[in-house]
């Protein structure tokens, strides 16, 4: 996909209104991972529609760089984390005058319980909702020591802390 200039035009779609407690899941869960800037830019994008109607709204690249701060290439890596985590799907389609028009369709954010996997006992701890147990998801609190390193082979390993 091409990058963007000033000068190209965008058209900004939902999936279905996002509620305003899905709000807090963006900037709770997704803000850490995808950064401030992915994250001001998804909002910015979500409010330039109206959420009663949902009609698609235009804008142009120069009112996103002026509104949000940054700059065309911060733009486009917010853009592609937001497409990495799913909140964002993009469309480029080139017009026969030179400019383009890229649409940006938003999707809503997972759910704390979606969002946090559950297969371990070091996983399960975030989320004591749900807990593998022999095979089978309990509807119990999850209690894990905080000393356990147990881990399954399909968990991701944690980060290490930076110095």
């Amino acid at each position: 996909m091409t990058a963007p200039t000033l000068k190209d035009a965008y058209v900004v779609r939902f999936i279905r209104p996002i509620a305003p407690a899905e709000l807090g899941y963006v900037l709770h869960l997704y803000q850490p991972i995808i950064g401030h800037a992915a994250c001001a830019l998804y909002l910015t994008l979500l409010f330039s529609v109206p959420q009663d109607s949902g009609v698609p709204q235009t804008g142009m690249f120069r009112w996103l760089v002026a509104t949000t701060g940054l700059s065309l290439d911060a733009l486009t890596q917010a853009r592609r984390r937001l497409e990495a985590v799913g909140l964002l799907r993009t469309f480029h389609v080139s017009r026969d005058d030179g400019d383009a028009v890229f649409e940006f369709l938003l999707y809503p954010p997972f759910r704390r319980r979606a969002f946090w996997p559950t297969t371990c006992s070091t996983c399960s701890s975030l989320t004591p909702s749900a807990r593998p147990s022999t095979g089978r998801l309990s509807t119990g609190t999850a209690r894990t020591s905080a000393t356990s390193t147990r881990r399954t082979a399909s968990c991701p390993p944690m980060p290490r802390a930076r110095s």
